[in-house]
């Protein structure tokens, strides 16, 4: 996704916490596990 000034940009469809541990998608009931496994990205709870 760009702008239109050819500027980066992005775009989430879900929340995601980013934190020491790593990441967990808040919006996801698996914090993200199934969607992310194929990238090799394993969500680590918010503990």
């Amino acid at each position: 996704v760009v702008t239109v000034d050819g500027s980066r940009a992005s775009h989430w469809e879900h929340s995601v916490a980013r934190h020491a541990g790593g990441i967990w998608v808040l919006t996801a009931e698996d914090g993200g596990a199934e969607r992310l496994a194929p990238y090799g990205v394993t969500p680590v709870a918010l503990d």
